[in-house]
């Protein structure tokens, strides 16, 4: 195929609902697009993180 589009997707149906702040990101905010190895791009959508901590800071630390 040269393209797959997914017209409507529903985050709630998935292991990581949007809520909060994460509901008015722009999906390329969490879901980039990469350069394959073949010189074509192709967007993440499977990601290797569901914690808060995978993308943020823990907000409780002190600074150094």
């Amino acid at each position: 195929t040269e393209e797959w589009k997914i017209e409507k997707f529903d985050h709630t149906t998935t292991r990581y609902p949007l809520d909060g702040a994460h509901t008015k990101l722009a999906c390329a905010k969490c879901h980039p697009t990469e350069d394959l190895r073949n010189g074509t791009q192709a967007v993440r959508w499977r990601l290797g993180y569901m914690q808060c901590k995978d993308c943020h800071a823990d907000p409780h630390r002190s600074p150094p």
